[in-house]
């Protein structure tokens, strides 16, 4: 049943999430559409063509500035920084009203168990449970091999004993039973001890520490203890879709590690035209003086007939006289070329003319497939 309510709350959230952007803040996100360079400047970050989950990188678009000042756009690979990405995270699932992935980032986290404890701190939250049984064994105190014997793995505890009573040893004393006098500056019920201990926090060899014995009534049950979500995690999460990255819609938080920029961009690099990363420069400010108008300007006839040489064509321009084919007594025949010039301009023509286009096109993308 829990599963099925964690599933109605993801979806529910990822719903949210759809409806959510276009309505954040990102002022809460200093640095969002930049990505620092190795040189101590930032680059605009025009856009990102695809994320690599595996690889934990990003292929990049960036507006920036060559070494002559004259603004490029480039391609490049940047890193994700995990710790960038744990605090992104936790900024955003703080703040939902200024983060349109936050519903969606909820989702995710309450998918791997995660929650926002009362500090604002994304955990994993623990079970209480009973503490491990202390064991008095021998144990290496030293590189060398040898051995001593220590009380452990502290905290651990004992019980019950002869009287009902259990004993739980820790490094901080913890009053837990108040019917057992005061212990010098110990409060009632705490023994404190010395002796050789070992525990997970000590490390790999025993050691001669202070620790505590706390009385209880009954056996003592460890507290369930919160774990805080890691960088490696955060960024596992944060890189399984596009748009848990997005503050809002094509809006990116500063997430990335610095990336190599050379002095000019390679031929390789150029894309677009870029956009000025600095929109505020003003070392080319527009002319305030008004422009003069064209009746101000000289103009010059120029002769270009001279230039030009049409040559003289080959065809006759006008239509043949009529050509006498036989004379019988007084009566002559004639052909007349009239109607055959007729036929020519008027119907022959523009098939010629289409025929000859239909040529020259041929022609042109027959040395075009050739190249």
């Amino acid at each position: 049943m829990v599963y099925l309510y964690r599933c109605y709350a993801c979806c529910f959230l990822y719903l949210i999430s759809q409806l959510s952007y276009g309505l954040v803040d990102t002022s809460l996100f200093p640095g969002a559409n930049t990505v620092p360079t190795s040189n101590g400047n930032t680059a605009r970050l025009a856009g990102v063509t695809s994320i690599n989950k595996t690889g934990r990188d990003a292929n990049l678009v960036l507006d920036l500035r060559d070494k002559y000042g004259n603004p490029i756009r480039v391609f490049k690979t940047a890193k994700f920084n995990p710790l960038k990405l744990k605090s992104y995270i936790t900024t955003c699932v703080r703040n939902p009203i200024a983060c349109g992935a936050s519903a969606a980032l909820t989702s995710a986290l309450l998918y791997y168990g995660y929650t926002l404890n009362s500090d604002g701190v994304i955990v994993l939250p623990g079970a209480a449970g009973s503490y491990s049984e202390c064991v008095e064994k021998p144990h290496p105190w030293n590189d060398e091999g040898g051995v001593v014997t220590a009380n452990g793995p502290i905290p651990c505890a004992v019980g019950p004993n002869y009287a009902g009573k259990y004993i739980l040893y820790t490094f901080e004393p913890l009053p837990q039973y108040p019917d057992l006098p005061p212990n010098g500056d110990l409060p009632q019920g705490v023994v404190r001890l010395s002796g050789y201990v070992y525990s997970p926090s000590l490390g790999e060899y025993a050691e001669t520490k202070v620790n505590y014995q706390n009385w209880y009534d009954l056996a003592p049950v460890q507290p369930a203890l919160e774990q805080e979500i890691s960088a490696d995690q955060a960024t596992e999460i944060a890189l399984a879709s596009p748009e848990l990255l997005q503050i809002e819609a094509g809006a990116y938080p500063d997430v990335f590690e610095p990336v190599e920029v050379a002095e000019t961009a390679t031929d390789g690099d150029f894309s677009d035209t870029p956009v000025d990363p600095d929109p505020t420069d003003t070392d080319s400010p527009e002319p305030t003086e008004p422009m003069i108008g064209m009746d101000y300007v000289e103009e010059e006839t120029v002769d270009l007939s001279e230039y030009f040489d049409f040559g003289v064509g080959w065809l006759p321009k006008t239509c043949p006289a009529d050509k006498d084919l036989l004379t019988i007594g007084d009566k002559t025949f004639t052909f007349e070329y009239g109607i055959l010039c007729s036929l020519l301009a008027d119907y022959a023509s523009p098939f010629i003319r289409f025929g000859a286009v239909l040529s020259f096109i041929a022609i042109i993308f027959g040395g075009v497939r050739n190249e």
